[in-house]
């Protein structure tokens, strides 16, 4: 039922409550007036019967004198004048006692008539005091029928609602379960799809790691793309991982065995990470394996020596150890593996890029200069330019001038000693210099007068890095292993 109506209801059960108040009052009044009206009455009552006593009294006192006068009549002695007198105040006394008596009569039959006119009215007001209250009653019967009626609207109003409610939420279930349907059978379309495609694809096959950091990346993006991408199960992707490793690396991973497939697997992954993913170490090994290598004697080598730089310096670009490869010791050593020729031809690009940019080439720049000298030397179509390679500690060629050996002799030699221990490392590599304080390092820089920010002999100011801080996203310009440093000053 509208709810409207309901409120119309609720509004005119209480205007008839309001009547029946009011009525209630009315009829309280006219008691009070009726019971003044019949004391009255009583007091009315009692004074006329004060007033017949006394008349009784007087008519009793005319009926003596009446008598008297009888008496004296029979009384020759009497004149008749008197008699006369005499007779007409009796007559005029009797006549007024009549009229008395009669007004009295009058008085009381008029105070019955009152009487009964408001014993009339007292009835009547009986009646309609009953009458109201019969009017109350039925008010009441009506307005409790209302209340049920409104009750019984609002249930039914509340039961309209629930069952919206439901159809709503049964169309919502009906909504998901048709979205899950759907997305069930397109999770199918597309197993069915990448199963296909492996079916027909060619199969790739994955080596085994034996624990080399160099190949942990390279491992572990194969993984993913064939095992991890394809097995769903946790303990069939555990078992093809320890199956893809070698003895030290299966021995590493054999305590994941004993955990849940899905927590074992996880594991595995981590432990992996922690051992051989290790990027400090895998951008210090790749970077000491390019300075270590032999030199360059032929074209092929030229080649694998431009491909090894381009991985080095793409596996540690976007890492704090970027600065480390690219400082002068580090490029010096790099360029000295080059052959004598294209060595000078690096000189010779050294001096044009600097005057051009008022700057050192960096290894970005060696990097395409090799690559350029690859290709020259690879293409059938340029003309044969020093392509016998040599260095200035062997036999030369006749390819080779006094003028190339003068300038290959001035090279400098390669070397670089850590300031803490002497050793052949950095000093960011230092285990004595790692053990140390912040307040310890900062204060070695400082006596060493070395660069807080690449740990090279050059002022912080001058510091031609644009590397910061990555600890916690410092920002700072000071390396990370004097993080945190409140305040730098340059070394002088």
């Amino acid at each position: 039922m509208d709810k409207s109506k309901i409120d119309r209801k609720s509004n005119s059960l209480n205007s008839d409550s309001t009547d029946g108040e009011s009525l209630e009052v009315s009829l309280n009044k006219l008691n009070d007036n009726l019971t003044y009206l019949s004391q009255r009455l009583e007091n009315l009552e009692k004074r006329l019967e004060c007033e017949l006593s006394i008349k009784d009294d007087q008519i009793s006192k005319l009926a003596k004198e009446i008598n008297s006068l009888r008496e004296t009549q029979t009384n020759p002695q009497l004149s008749q004048n008197d008699e006369k007198t005499n007779s007409q105040r009796v007559e005029t006394e009797i006549a007024n006692h009549e009229a008395k008596n009669q007004t009295a009569e009058t008085d009381k039959a008029n105070q019955k008539t009152k009487s009964q006119t408001t014993e009339t009215e007292t009835s009547n007001k009986k009646t309609n005091r009953q009458t109201v209250e019969t009017e109350r009653a039925n008010k009441r019967t009506n307005r409790q029928t209302a209340e049920a009626e409104t009750v019984k609207d609002r249930t039914n109003s509340q039961r309209v609602d629930t069952d919206i409610i439901a159809q709503h939420e049964i169309s919502l279930s009906l909504k998901v379960l048709t979205q899950s349907l759907t997305t069930l059978i397109e999770q199918q379309r597309i197993q069915q799809q990448t199963l296909l495609s492996s079916i027909h694809a060619p199969q790739i096959k994955l080596h085994t790691f034996h624990g080399d950091p160099l190949q942990y990346e390279h491992f572990v993006k194969g993984f993913e793309n064939v095992v991890h991408s394809s097995v769903k199960d946790e303990s069939a992707r555990l078992q093809i991982l320890l199956q893809h490793c070698g003895d030290e690396v299966r021995e590493t991973l054999q305590c994941c065995l004993h955990k849940d497939p899905k927590e074992g697997y996880s594991y595995a992954r981590q432990l992996l990470k922690e051992t051989y993913g290790d990027m400090e170490t895998i951008a210090t090994t790749r970077i000491d394996n390019l300075l270590q290598r032999p030199n360059v004697t032929s074209t092929r080598d030229l080649l694998s020596y431009s491909n090894e730089l381009k991985t080095c310096f793409e596996s540690v670009k976007n890492t704090s150890f970027a600065f480390e490869f690219e400082t002068i010791t580090n490029l010096n050593i790099l360029t000295q593996k080059l052959p004598d020729d294209v060595y000078n031809r690096w000189i010779e690009k050294t001096s044009a890029f600097t005057c051009k940019h008022n700057k050192r080439p960096g290894i970005k720049e060696l990097m395409q200069f090799i690559e350029r000298v690859t290709k020259e030397n690879s293409n059938p179509t340029y003309p044969p330019r020093h392509r016998h390679y040599h260095h200035s500690n062997t036999t030369m060629t006749n390819n080779c001038s006094d003028e190339t050996t003068a300038k290959k002799s001035n090279k400098p030699q390669p070397h670089y000693r850590c300031p803490k221990c002497h050793d052949n490392h950095y000093l960011n590599q230092c285990g004595d210099f790692r053990e140390m304080s912040v307040p310890e390092r900062t204060e070695f820089i400082l006596q060493k007068d070395l660069c807080h920010n690449c740990f090279q002999p050059h002022l912080t100011e001058n510091c031609p890095r644009s590397w910061t801080c990555s600890v916690d996203k410092c920002g700072e310009r000071h390396n990370r292993w004097l993080h945190p440093v409140t305040r730098y000053r340059a070394s002088t």
